[in-house]
């Protein structure tokens, strides 16, 4: 199957490996967006699916193979694992998985194996993860002499190669922030990096390692994911469309009306549900249209998650309750903790010695983003400095707060004036 990739151009997959494409466990990443929501400022990048980085991740480990001194069985299932590492990703991703995590203890990580060994729901084999389709992905796998356990193990970051699949550098990571930076339009290097990074990893030993020529090309992918996340973490847009889905995703997991029988959905189908509810209807056709939340309050705190993590829906209805007692409207509070997000401190070894982050001058960065958001068409004036007083009291102290990345420095347009037609 020949394949087109705006990022690494056109290649020609093995017959083999499109056999496992073509299963419908993977087709249903079609359905399935690379962000967590979908946003009418960041267009591109909210048209993207899973299926597509799914696409790339195996572009990459096409590259990385040549360096590893492995066996064709191992490489095999290193393209087999880079196929399956996101098989499990409910739709709208993080969102819903935070919830059932945080509710049920699921995880698209553990639910990887399941799927390969047609487990993970009653039916067994004869559940139709794409309407009409039974799965497939386990047997074809069978076929080609691939050990779908093994596999599994790839994609959680063990075994042979498994940390070129799953690590603190790895090519997921790696074709996430360039297809992300591209898709934003920033000024970022491309697919030629990308690809050349992959070549430059090594597995020894069970630990990943970089040659020590390829540090600028980490200093790179570290620099564009910052601004990637810059941009992305702070886009106000985007950030009332995941609190409308969040007060939207609650709402029908406290009603029974989803759950974690239903995270093979994908995005559509599971908005289509979702506006069938009495309790969700109207907000789902607001999401759709583009009637955003109007924004109250936007802050970043210098500081890490504490002991209470107000993203649960418990302590969300608490903080809530606070926001809507104080400010006398509905409110709808939206947190995100960074760990790691903006940058991270990497686990893996310079062949030849030498600190990586030392000599890439990586950290693992800690913060807070705290937004809160109301349907109301209209804000008090009044109600932002509220917020920020009454956030205090939920361990958010005004003394922590940092400057948000200006978007325009980002794109390298400093001063640039709007655009009025």
């Amino acid at each position: 199957m020949f394949t087109a990739d705006s990022l690494y151009g056109g290649t020609t997959l093995s017959d083999w490996v499109t056999s496992l494409l073509l299963t419908p466990e993977v087709q249903r990443l079609r359905g399935i967006r690379l962000i967590n929501s979908s946003s009418p400022s960041l267009a591109a990048l909210s048209d993207a699916r899973r299926y597509t980085h799914t696409l790339g991740v195996v572009r990459l480990a096409l590259a990385a193979l040549p360096s590893q001194a492995v066996t064709d069985t191992d490489g095999r299932t290193l393209l087999a694992a880079a196929i399956c590492h996101d098989l499990g990703t409910p739709p709208f991703g993080h969102l819903f998985e935070y919830l059932l995590s945080a509710t049920t203890g699921w995880s698209h990580e553990s639910v990887v194996q399941s799927i390969l060994e047609g487990t993970y729901r009653k039916e067994g084999l004869y559940h139709q993860i794409i309407p009409g389709r039974q799965l497939k992905l386990g047997r074809v796998l069978g076929e080609h002499g691939i050990n779908v356990k093994t596999v599994a193990s790839f994609a959680r970051g063990e075994g042979v190669l498994g940390p070129l699949v799953a690590g603190s550098l790895d090519l997921d990571n790696i074709d996430n922030v360039f297809r992300m930076a591209h898709l934003l339009g920033l000024p970022a290097p491309g697919g030629d990096l990308a690809m050349s990074l992959a070549a430059s990893l090594v597995v020894q030993e069970g630990r990943l390692a970089v040659r020590p020529e390829a540090l600028d090309l980490v200093s790179a992918w570290a620099q564009t994911r910052r601004n990637v996340y810059g941009v992305l973490a702070f886009d106000e847009t985007n950030l009332k469309g995941q609190t409308m889905l969040t007060d939207c995703l609650i709402s029908g997991m406290e009603s029974r009306e989803i759950g974690p029988d239903h995270w093979f959905w994908t995005d559509e189908l599971l908005l289509y549900k979702l506006a069938q509810f009495q309790g969700t209807k109207d907000l789902v056709q607001r999401f759709i249209s583009g009637d955003l939340y109007s924004t109250v309050y936007t802050g970043w705190y210098g500081i890490e998650k504490g002991t209470t993590d107000w993203r649960h829906p418990s302590h969300r209805a608490e903080l809530t309750s606070a926001l809507e007692q104080e400010l006398g409207f509905p409110c709808s509070p939206y947190v995100f903790y960074d760990f790691g997000t903006f940058s991270k401190h990497l686990d893996i070894d310079v062949i030849g010695g030498g600190d990586i982050n030392e000599l890439v001058n990586t950290s693992t960065s800690r913060s807070s983003i705290v937004a809160v958001f109301t349907a109301r068409r209209k804000v008090p004036a009044t109600a932002s400095i509220a917020s920020r007083k009454l956030l205090e009291q939920f361990g958010f102290p005004a003394t922590a707060l940092q400057p948000i990345p200006d978007k325009e420095s980002l794109y390298g347009l400093p001063g640039q004036a709007s655009l009025h037609v």
